[in-house]
């Protein structure tokens, strides 16, 4: 018989879970179509039978029915997470009791009429007799629907754990049904000792009808725990609202659900952390972002989050809205932008108030690095320069900095390559950084390329001194590079004292200062002078204006216009006085500053990357007015133009060299470029094929200041070369020195059995003219001929020596 219970039981509620598993629509359709459908049944099962569990211990058909009832509207509603849906089936039980009613009424008066045939003598008052049973039934079913639910939502109200509120639903299910299994047979048959008995006889059934219905509901608040929770999380009922019947009010009601029910899902599912607290600070609620943020409820309120240092009272004394940056988490590690805002007291419920949490962790972590990246060095994160500007703009008092220049750098990325140029830069970044003591480990920076500086606070010259040759002693010992080679460098030192709070610039100071010594003395220090200001102006505005005058002389076709920047052509005198050549050099007449010497504005156009410009266009200047001469019949000889190595190395010069004698007509074979030594020794197989291309147009190669600074003369023999011009230094001694004329007559007849031709530069009297023909020099160039002259003499004087002079005759 226990296992014919259990079928019933397992029975009615296979089919409400299963509706639990369909979607919404059909689910509701289903749940309602059930519950009439059991309602239905119940009053005939009922009569029908019971079963007789042990002695004393009996169920009815109706009780197994009214149970399965009530299990299924509850399932129905917490499914649903809408105690709304009681309307309709309270409904329900209304609408199925009338029709109970009207059935019964027509089949007691279908069984009292004569005419109608009852085969099984079934009585009329037995129908007649359960008209009011069932509105009984229906009114208790109401009433109990009505107290369970009440239960519910006072029990939600405890805002207590699930498991708890669970088992305080089950405990609340059970009574109301053995509760109902009391009222129905006192109500209907009155309190009296026999019917007393009778119902405390048969609670026994009731409760384990009860208990039994109550494991379809555990097993749903356990495998659907989620929806569970989504239900006891909505807000709590107003029961006055359930029994309005104002169509316009449950409209209205009906769009404040779904709005709720909106809001309730951004709450949910928010990313952002959202909590109400109430006026004492105590949590209230919290969506699960939130509770992971800051580990509420368990953590009080007041140890959430910290503000500048200092715990964040929660709610705010003041009652006022309040928004501000927060530290939280373990370790106040985490940041976030919190801000909580009062809601007034309302009616009989206090003051609350609602907080948001946005986590700006990342967002925080992405600036620092951001910053970290424009304040430092990528590659040996070392402070940048910018961070050298804020350094100096913050420091006070007497400040020391050094700006040091790693000599030769560049030989090192062309001899191995640009990777063992940055390991250089970290290994020479490692030993400074160690060589400096703990409390100025920040007071090193790397400004760009090879250059870093120094920042020293409260140091004077001597001290300064010292610290620059103890770190000049940690640079001495070579460095191994990662590919295996060993390097040694040396560094050059500018420096400025002062304050860093003056008016004085003092990085414009120590880098002026490291432009002056490099350029006197490479490896040592230099200190700052009022001198090295002026010229360090005086190189800007130099630099500004010689780029201005380049690009109004330098039409987009390339053709050179006249201007500030002119050439000048010093004459080379053949062995018989007639016109060797010309050499083209570069003059600039400055508007304002006056004349510019060569010597100042030529290395300020390397400096600036100029020099390609410039010598361009020298070279279509010279070429232009070469071809104009000629066409004249001027006999100017050959032409000399001075190349730079920075402009012989640059890409597309030998195509620059084409288009300029293409575009001008001047012919190949009349130019000659020069080149001092230092542009070429060392990268002899770099230059090479633009030589050999050069050679391919046609146009002869000199050796420019032969002699000055190197020995070697390996490069002689492997270069094309067609002329070697002896430097004017070689001509400062006595012209009977034996000294000077045999090294002369070494390099000329060196040049000679290379077959070059020799050019003396320089040459300023008779007895030096005299000596130099001696020892076979092929042509000379100096003072003594002429000085450079501007274009508009030149026709004049070749004209002058077209024919062999009597002094070139006499010797």
């Amino acid at each position: 018989m226990l296992a014919l219970f259990l079928g019933h039981v397992a029975l009615f509620s296979a089919f409400p879970i299963y509706f639990a598993t369909i979607e919404p629509l059909t689910r509701r359709v289903y749940f309602y179509l059930y519950l009439a459908l059991i309602l239905l049944i119940g009053g005939f099962l009922g009569n029908a039978y019971s079963l007789q569990l042990a002695e004393g211990l009996s169920v009815s058909g109706g009780n197994l029915c009214y149970g399965a009832f009530m299990m299924t509207s509850v399932l129905f509603v917490l499914i649903e997470r809408d105690i709304f849906i009681l309307r309709r089936v309270i409904r329900l039980v209304v609408m199925v009791d009338l029709f109970n009613i009207a059935f019964s009424l027509l089949a007691t008066t279908a069984l009292s009429d004569p005419g109608v045939s009852n085969l099984h003598g079934t009585p009329a008052a037995l129908f007649e007799q359960s008209v009011p049973l069932i509105i009984l039934g229906g009114v208790l079913i109401v009433s109990e629907l009505f107290a369970l639910f009440f239960w519910f939502e006072q029990v939600k109200r405890l805002r207590v754990a699930a498991p708890l509120v669970g088992l305080a639903y089950l405990l609340g299910f059970v009574a109301i049904l053995c509760l109902d299994g009391i009222m129905f047979p006192l109500i209907a048959f009155g309190v009296s000792p026999e019917i007393v008995a009778i119902v405390w006889g048969g609670l026994d059934g009731k409760v384990l009808t009860a208990t039994a219905y109550s494991v379809p509901l555990l097993l749903f608040m356990v495998f659907w725990r989620r929806r569970f929770v989504d239900y006891l999380e909505t807000d709590v009922f107003t029961w006055r609202v359930f029994v309005a019947t104002s169509s316009e009010l449950i409209r209205e009601l009906t769009e404040n659900d779904r709005a709720l029910r909106q809001a309730e899902a951004v709450f949910r599912d928010a990313n952002d952390g959202l909590a109400v607290l109430g006026a004492d600070g105590k949590f209230v609620r919290a969506n699960a972002a939130f509770v992971r943020l800051t580990g509420g409820p368990d953590t009080p309120a007041a140890r959430w989050f910290e503000h500048r240092g200092k715990a964040l009272t929660l709610p705010p004394e003041t009652g006022e809205p309040w928004r501000g940056e927060v530290s939280f988490g373990p370790r106040r590690q985490q940041q976030g932008i919190f801000s909580i805002t009062p809601v007034a007291a309302a009616g009989t419920a206090e003051q609350t108030f609602v907080c948001t949490l946005a986590d700006i962790t990342d967002q925080k972590r992405v600036q620092a690095e951001l910053d970290h990246m424009a304040m430092h060095d990528a590659l040996t994160d070392l402070p940048n320069r910018r961070a050298l500007d804020a350094a100096l703009a913050e420091a006070s008092g007497p400040v020391a900095l050094v700006i040091l220049d790693l000599d030769r750098f560049k030989d090192v990325n062309d001899s191995y390559g640009h990777l063992a140029g940055d390991d250089l830069l970290r290994k020479v970044t490692q030993r400074l950084h160690a060589a400096l003591p703990p409390k100025e480990a920040s007071s090193l920076f790397r400004i760009g390329g090879d250059e870093f500086a120094l920042l020293l606070r409260d140091v004077g010259e001597p001290e300064l001194r010292t610290r620059v040759a103890r770190l000049e002693q940690v640079l001495a010992p070579p460095f191994t590079l990662q590919n295996g080679a060993e390097v040694a460098v040396m560094a050059t030192w500018g420096a400025s004292l002062g304050t860093a709070r003056s008016r004085n610039d003092l990085f414009a100071e120590a880098d002026a200062a490291l432009y002056d010594v490099k350029h006197r003395q490479k490896g040592s220090l230099g200190i700052y002078q009022d001198r090295l200001t002026l010229a360090s102006q005086r190189r800007l505005a130099l630099s500004l204006r010689l780029r201005r005058a380049l690009e109004a002389q330098t039409s987009p076709q390339g053709t050179p216009q006249d201007g500030a920047i002119t050439l000048a052509y010093q004459p080379q005198i053949d062995r018989d006085g007639t016109l060797f050549g010309l050499e083209a050099l570069a003059r600039w007449t400055d508007p304002d500053l006056g004349q510019i010497a060569p010597g100042e504005f030529v290395s300020l156009a390397e400096e600036q990357g100029l020099i390609g410009k410039l010598g361009q266009f020298v070279l279509r200047r010279a070429c232009h007015d070469g071809a104009a001469w000629i066409a004249a019949g001027v006999p100017i000889g050959g032409m000399a133009v001075n190349v730079s190595g920075l402009q012989i190395r640059s890409p597309g010069f030998v195509k620059q060299v084409s288009q300029s004698l293409e575009d001008t007509g001047f012919p190949a074979e009349k130019l000659e470029l020069e080149l001092t030594e230092s542009a070429f020794l060392g990268r002899e197989s770099e230059v090479l094929p633009i030589f050999e291309s050069l050679k391919a147009l046609g146009v002869k190669l000199a050796i420019d200041d032969f002699g000055t600074g190197y020995s070697s003369m390996s490069y002689l023999p492997v270069l094309p070369w067609d002329t070697l011009k002896i430097d004017r230094s070689f001509l400062t001694l006595p012209p009977d020195n034996p000294r000077r004329n045999a090294l002369i007559e070494a390099i000329t007849r060196m040049a000679k059995g290379l077959g070059l031709r020799v050019i003396a530069e320089g040459v300023e009297t008779d007895d030096q003219h005299t000596a130099l023909m001696a020892l076979g020099c092929d042509a000379f160039q100096g003072f003594l001929y002429a000085r450079p002259l501007p274009a508009i003499e030149i026709e004049t004087f070749c004209a002058g020596r077209a024919e062999p002079k009597a002094r070139a005759a006499s010797t």
